[in-house]
């Protein structure tokens, strides 16, 4: 879960490349699509194969890469994701709360980008988060960082404060961020929009998940 902790990431310098692959318009089209949360909601997507339980919880990111990570992590998990286009995380606890009463060995969370798009304060995305985090007492909890690297400074801002309050208070995070940033830096991107992840990008996206989820103790089954 989130604790204050010493800061143990590494403060990301800022990529001008996003500017020269992203149009305006492209990532508007993509921040109208990720904030859609009009849309009927997914049912949970779960897998019954006796290992260790893991829940996804998450947005357009997660539920646009399911099958990715279903195939990547079910042969170290049972997985469970509850993810849909458009949520915040405030749109999210009830989907964390149910969740919940299956009691998961480990929680990956991957919110706030519909927080930033939205115009959610700060405070109410942290206090969200450290909410959601605590309805797992017994599970090991990761987050993932939000991608900073678009064409809008005011929502690049937002993202940027709300990961430094991840690197501070959590104890497992996976840099969604930094992929994204590195992917730019090497003309070889990982998101086809803006936001969402490519092909390429959802088997990295999958690959950090299952790197931050090593950094927990390790568990058994739970009953």
């Amino acid at each position: 879960m989130i604790s204050r902790a010493r800061r143990t990431g590494r403060r990301l310098p800022s990529s001008s490349f996003a500017a020269l692959l992203l149009s305006g318009a492209l990532l508007a089209v993509a921040l109208s699509g990720c904030s859609d949360s009009s849309a009927t909601p997914a049912g949970p997507t779960t897998t019954d194969n006796g290992l260790p339980s893991l829940v996804l919880i998450g947005d357009s990111i997660t539920h646009r890469s399911a099958d990715v990570l279903m195939d990547t992590l079910s042969d170290r998990f049972n997985v469970t994701i509850v993810a849909d286009d458009g949520r915040t995380i405030a749109e999210q606890q009830v989907g964390a709360s149910d969740a919940a009463l299956s009691s998961p060995d480990y929680v990956f969370i991957n919110l706030g980008t519909n927080d930033a798009v939205k115009g959610v304060s700060l405070a109410d995305a942290e206090k969200g988060l450290i909410d959601m985090a605590a309805k797992f007492p017994d599970a090991c909890v990761a987050f993932a960082t939000i991608n900073k690297n678009t064409t809008i400074p005011v929502y690049n801002a937002k993202a940027s404060a709300l990961n430094d309050f991840l690197f501070a208070n959590a104890n497992h995070i996976a840099d969604w961020n930094a992929r994204v940033t590195k992917g730019y830096m090497q003309r070889q991107p990982v998101v086809l929009d803006g936001l969402h992840p490519n092909e390429d990008g959802k088997a990295q996206y999958a690959q950090i998940i299952s790197d931050a989820l090593d950094t927990c103790p390790t568990r058994a089954p739970g009953p």
